[in-house]
Order: C-alpha cells, then structure tokens, then sequence
C-alpha cells in the first residue's frame, strides 16, 4: 500500500493537508485544490526556537547533534510531546526534513519501551 501525503509549506509553518491510501498511479490534485485542504497536522511552526509549542508539541533544541547511522546531522530541531505513558520525539534536519522519530512508553519494567524510526538514505 501507498500513502500520499500532501504538505502546505508557509512563511510560518509546515502543514499535513493531505494523508490517503491510494493505487501505484495516484492522480495529484491541482495547485488550487490543495490550497483548500484543511489542515490534518502541524509539522513545524515558526518561531523555530526552544520553547515554541503548536499542538501539543514543543521544541526542545535546534541545535542538537543526531546520527542516523550513516550521516551525522548538526543544528537538528528536536520536537516532544507527551500523552499519557507515551513520549513522541522528532528529530527534522535542515534541507533534509524528518531524520529520526522515537516513541517511549513508560513500562512497569525498569527499562522504557522503545520504538525508533531513522532515515537510512536518500534516493
């Protein structure tokens, strides 16, 4: 299965407009169609500094240093956000976009569960 995805990109903000299965030949919707989507997520909203929040998230850094692996990325913005046992953080890099997603669920192990999404190449 394929997802599109279709983004809105502002002066102010990165907006999901867009998310649905479609077939392996997905016909794109026009430029003006797209402009009427409602707003499904918020990405990224400016100000990009510490301390920001919109819907739920907060920046936590715009400096951090995250390695995926195969490259090491400088000046990444970190976002979190908290609901219930469960701590989501985003890891976007600079003319790249989203490189590493973890979601945490406190347990009643001694360890956190665990889950990690990291960008492996770019095609």
């Amino acid at each position: 299965m394929t997802l599109l995805k279709i983004y809105r990109i502002t002066d102010t903000s990165i907006d999901l407009v867009y998310r649905e299965p479609v077939d392996s030949n997905p016909s794109m919707p026009s430029a003006a169609e797209a402009a009427s989507y409602p707003v499904l997520e918020t990405v990224l909203q400016k100000p990009l500094q510490v301390g920001t929040s919109f819907q739920g998230w907060t920046i936590e850094s715009t400096t951090a240093t995250v390695g995926t692996g195969t490259t090491v990325y400088q000046d990444v913005i970190q976002l979190s956000r908290s609901e219930d046992q469960m701590t989501t953080t985003k890891y976007f890099a600079k003319d790249i976009g989203l490189i590493r997603k973890e979601d945490t669920m406190e347990t009643e192990q001694d360890e956190p569960f665990v889950v990690t999404s990291t960008l492996q190449k770019i095609e």
